[in-house]
């Protein structure tokens, strides 16, 4: 999850996952949001954003047969950095490595889900 500085608060605006739910981060250095755009049996869509309405990218989980019956899942981000400054810490900094370890955490609780 987005880390937003010390006691971080998270929600979701409805308890299913359906195009229009959002889930949000709260802390000190602001707020996130992540809003479904789709919702499809083998792909959920989204976009995300910060506090004031910036919509930073898109993303989708993809689900797919695999073989031995494990579920392949596909999960792609793409943003964009409206300055120089966004786009080297994007980059090169901390935001890289701390999208990699939510989404691995995330795919690693999938384990629990998925049939």
């Amino acid at each position: 999850k987005p880390v937003m500085g010390p006691n971080t608060e998270s929600g979701a605006s409805a308890p299913l996952a359906a195009e229009g739910v959002h889930l949000w981060w709260r802390g000190a250095r602001g707020e996130s949001r992540l809003t479904f755009t789709a919702v499809e049996d083998a792909r959920l869509s989204y976009r995300f954003g910060i506090e004031g309405g910036q919509e930073l990218g898109t993303g989708a989980i993809d689900l797919a047969p695999g073989p031995d019956g494990a579920t392949l899942v596909t999960w792609t981000d793409r943003a964009s950095f409206p300055t120089l400054a966004a786009r080297w810490a994007g980059w090169f900094g901390a935001l890289q490595e701390a999208v990699r370890a939510t989404q691995e955490e995330s795919l690693g609780n999938l384990t629990n889900r998925l049939p």
